[in-house]
C-alpha cells in the first residue's frame, strides 16, 4: 500500500501553516458558541435600545433596572389590592354610641393623669387622677370606682322610687314596687321584729307546725292562705 499524499495548504504556490480549528465534536465548541452569541445578543439589545431611546449604554442599563423595579412594584400593589380587607379596621368593631358606653368612656377619661407618661407608670397614668379626686369616705375600708358607681346607682334608684307618683290601684306594678322598696328600707324595724309580723299573720289561719318546727312543703290550704295574706296586706305574694 502506498502512502497517501499529504495535502498541502498552499496559496499562490507557497505553503501556509495549517490552523487547527475546533471540530463539531470538540467539547469546547459549546463554550465557544455561548461566549460568542451571549455578548452578541446583549450587545445587539443594548444597541437597539440606544437607537430607539437615544440613551447611552449606561442609560439603557439604568432604564432596564428601573423597569424591572416598576414591574415588581406593580405586582406588590396588585397583591395588596386583592388581599386588602373590604371593611376598614376601625369599622370592624362597634363604636361607642350608647349613653352607658359614653358615660363610662367619659369617666375613664376623667380618671387619667396626663402629667404622667403611660410608658413610665401606666397605673399612675390610668388611676392617679381618680385617687386625687376621690378620698376614702368615712366608715369605709374599701373604696373604688366599682363601689362609687354602685353607690351612685343606689342613689339614683332611691330618688326615682321616692319621687314616683303613687298609683291609684294597689295591684299595679308601680305601687307594689314602691311599697316593697319602702318596706325594705325600714331596716331597724325589720331587725327588731324579724319574723314576728309574718308569724302573727300566719297564726291567724291556724296552720299547725309539724315535728322539729318544720312546716310541710305543701301544707293543706296553702293557696287559700296565700290568697288571704294577699288580701290582708294588699300585696301579691305569688
Amino acid at each position: 500500500m502506498g502512502e497517501e499524499p499529504v495535502k498541502s495548504n498552499s496559496k499562490n504556490g507557497t505553503d501556509a501553516p495549517k490552523i487547527n480549528e475546533p471540530s463539531e465534536a470538540d467539547p469546547c465548541m459549546i463554550e465557544f458558541k455561548n461566549s460568542f452569541y451571549k455578548p452578541k445578543f446583549l450587545e445587539n439589545t443594548v444597541r437597539r435600545g440606544c437607537e430607539k431611546t437615544g440613551f447611552t449604554p449606561i442609560g439603557v442599563y439604568i432604564a432596564a433596572i428601573l423597569l424591572i423595579l416598576l414591574i415588581i412594584l406593580l405586582i406588590v400593589v396588585l397583591v395588596l389590592a386583592i388581599t386588602w380587607p373590604r371593611q376598614p379596621h376601625h369599622l370592624q368593631f362597634p363604636v361607642c354610641e350608647k349613653p352607658a358606653c359614653l358615660r363610662a368612656a367619659a369617666q375613664i377619661q376623667e380618671n387619667w393623669n396626663s402629667s404622667i407618661s403611660p410608658c413610665q407608670n401606666v397605673w399612675q397614668w390610668a388611676c392617679n387622677g381618680w385617687l386625687n379626686k376621690n378620698s376614702l369616705p368615712s366608715g369605709r375600708s374599701l373604696w373604688s370606682i366599682h363601689e362609687q358607681v354602685k353607690l351612685e346607682e343606689f342613689s339614683r334608684i332611691h330618688d326615682y322610687i321616692s319621687t314616683l307618683e303613687l298609683p291609684l290601684y294597689s295591684q299595679m306594678v308601680e305601687w307594689k314596687m314602691k311599697y316593697l322598696y319602702e318596706g325594705c328600707l325600714n331596716i331597724d324595724n325589720i331587725n327588731v321584729d324579724k319574723a314576728t309580723p309574718l308569724v302573727h299573720i300566719i297564726s291567724q289561719f291556724e296552720i299547725q307546725e309539724e315535728d322539729d318546727d318544720i312546716w310541710p312543703e305543701f301544707p293543706e290550704g296553702f293557696m287559700e292562705t296565700m290568697d288571704a295574706i294577699e288580701e290582708m296586706i294588699d300585696i301579691g305574694v305569688i
